[in-house]
């Protein structure tokens, strides 16, 4: 529980129920807006019949009018003929199915007895309840436009002449344990959802700098790439591969492109927000004349201001409402998120170091580095949220270069052992001390590997 971002026990609105989900639904005539399935493996015995027609054909007739089924899959526990034959299950069932990939290593699936309309509606639905939405990784419409994988003409196309998988022949049951070998993975995925794009063409409305430079942020890079290469219009198109470059670092060609994208088109204010976020001189001078907008300038003010031999936090934090104000999809928007983060961090104040974290977190779901990650873990050492600094130096532990997640372990571990973690009782900090320790062989593997 310690490792999760949110304990979902914790909603005063969840109400635990032990039983077989099957046998519930069985046994209620109760009608529900949304039911959502996730059974971690789809060979095991209590999950295996979760999978099937007459499931889902359970599932449709318990939906209220206008309500939706969501499955989840594991990329790993499937391969292609696996994944057509799940798509095929659910649309003898539900008439109108999507995909969606909010990560690289799994799916969603989303099934409806009526149309799904998602895009059109997702601008006032996030207006609605934004907290909701942001703390998972949704500020606009391109968040959710980026995890739409297949629409419902792409899951028809793929589930075409697929097995159906039934109560008597369960075909993920018996065939998903033998493709663990040899599974679809997130490449393959990839190259099989390739040929039915849903984002091409891509809608003009949709920021296209910002969609792909998302993709490229959950591990999608060359779904990123892919749409880019489609727009049409060709400063749209260069602004797009600008943004893609400075997401991979490559901030020269970031600059250059972003230039040429707003030659091109002197109006594409995300072009010159890119160059200025890639440090172009020329992009700065115009940002510190007010060309670029206040938000550009205050950034610009404040990237300085960070930079000193000894840094003037103070300007940073009088410049705190026009960085909050820089819009989530602008290439400004991270270092603006994390110049007001270590503001408070630099502040020694644990109540600021707190309210650090908050703002940092409202980045994390939808575009992070590890820098990112590593500032989370100082914020939440610095309020003193020892189970929060020690869960996010286990997160960087668990993916990266070995030298920079041995450094991670090295930071967890020594949060442990230290006179700051007595917040926690002796049988947790003996549990993280062993969580750390396990990571360490791994680790120590790839650094003797390399």
């Amino acid at each position: 529980a310690a490792w999760r971002d949110r304990d979902p026990l914790a909603d005063p609105r969840v109400q635990v129920r032990t039983n077989d989900a099957r046998s519930a639904l069985l046994l209620s005539d109760k009608r529900y807006d949304a039911i959502v399935s996730q059974p971690s493996h789809p060979w095991g015995a209590g999950a295996s019949h979760l999978y099937t027609r007459e499931f889902f054909t359970l599932v449709r007739d318990r939906l209220a009018p206008g309500g939706v089924f969501v499955q989840w899959i594991g990329l790993s526990f499937v391969d292609e003929d696996l994944l057509r034959s799940l798509l095929a299950t659910l649309r003898s069932a539900f008439p109108n199915v999507r995909v969606y990939r909010p990560s690289a290593n799994g799916v969603l699936f989303l099934a409806s007895a009526t149309p799904l309309d998602v895009e059109a509606s997702a601008t006032a639905a996030i207006a609605a309840t934004p907290e909701d939405f942001a703390a998972v990784g949704i500020v606009c419409a391109e968040d959710l436009a980026a995890a739409l994988a297949l629409d419902d003409a792409g899951t028809r196309a793929l589930a075409e002449g697929a097995e159906l998988s039934t109560d008597d022949r369960n075909v993920l049951a018996t065939r998903s344990p033998k493709v663990l070998r040899a599974p679809l993975n997130s490449d393959g995925a990839s190259r099989m959802f390739a040929p039915y794009e849903p984002l091409i063409p891509l809608p003009p409305e949709l920021d296209a700098s910002y969609l792909v430079r998302r993709l490229a942020a959950i591990g999608l890079p060359e779904r990123a790439a892919q749409i880019t290469a489609s727009l049409p219009d060709p400063p749209r198109r260069l602004a797009a591969q600008a943004s893609l470059a400075l997401r991979a670092g490559r901030f020269s060609e970031a600059a250059r492109v972003a230039a040429e994208a707003s030659a091109g088109d002197p109006t594409r204010q995300d072009a010159r927000e890119i160059a200025l976020a890639a440090g172009a001189p020329e992009a700065e001078a115009a940002a510190e004349t007010g060309a670029t907008g206040p938000g550009a300038q205050a950034l610009l003010q404040a990237r300085r201001a960070a930079a000193l031999a000894e840094p003037d936090w103070n300007i940073v934090r009088l410049l705190d409402a026009p960085l909050a104000a820089i819009d989530p999809r602008s290439a400004l928007s991270s270092e603006a998120t994390h110049l007001r983060a270590r503001s408070r961090l630099a502040s020694g104040d644990p109540a600021q170091a707190r309210d650090g974290m908050r703002i940092l977190d409202g980045l994390l779901p939808r575009i992070r580095t590890r820098a990112d990650l590593r500032l989370r873990a100082q914020l939440a050492d610095a309020a003193g949220a020892i189970s929060g600094a020690l869960s996010t130096w286990m997160e960087l532990a668990m993916s990266g270069e070995a030298e920079s997640r041995a450094a991670a372990v090295a930071s967890g571990r020594a949060l442990a052992r230290s006179a700051r973690a007595t917040s926690l009782s002796e049988p947790e900090r003996e549990a993280w001390l062993r969580d750390f320790e396990a990571v360490m062989p791994i680790v120590g593997g790839e650094r003797g590997h390399k």
